[in-house]
């Protein structure tokens, strides 16, 4: 995996946990990442 796409994974992840924020849960979020087989 490139350093571009971990950083790309981990903004959806940042964006998942603003999602979750916005919505009155707890800050936390989540991506689950796996090869492309």
């Amino acid at each position: 995996m490139t350093r571009d796409q971990m950083l790309a994974h981990l903004r959806s992840a940042d964006a998942v946990a603003r999602e979750a924020a916005a919505h009155g849960h707890h800050p936390f979020g989540s991506v689950l990442v796996g090869p492309d087989d």
